[in-house]
């Protein structure tokens, strides 16, 4: 933690966090209605596994860089999950949306 000059002021907080809870890949599946997505990510052996999850009620939705609903995840989606540590279920969710296809007009 940094403290200013006053000592009294808290500039910045650090915390590490237990790499086993982060996921990182791209949406293969996603149903909003149940809230269930699919992961494609690589394993330790950088082959590459289809990874099931639920999503929190409570989860947070980060939507190309904007606090959204997760209805707004498309599908094809990149994304860096935090799940809880039984790897279960999704706590907060970073998407970037897939670049759009100016060839399919």
């Amino acid at each position: 933690m940094g403290l200013a000059d006053d000592g009294r002021t808290i500039h910045a907080i650090e915390a590490e966090a237990d790499t086993q809870t982060i996921i990182v890949g791209s949406i293969v599946a996603f149903d909003a209605t149940a809230g269930t997505v699919i992961i494609e990510t690589e394993d330790d052996n950088d082959t590459l596994i289809k990874v099931p999850l639920k999503i929190d009620g409570e989860a947070v939705i980060e939507v190309d860089g904007k606090r959204s609903e997760v209805v707004s995840v498309l599908l094809g989606s990149e994304v860096i999950l935090r799940t809880t540590a039984d790897l279960s279920s999704v706590r907060a969710m970073r998407a970037t949306s897939p670049e759009k296809n100016d060839d399919a007009e």
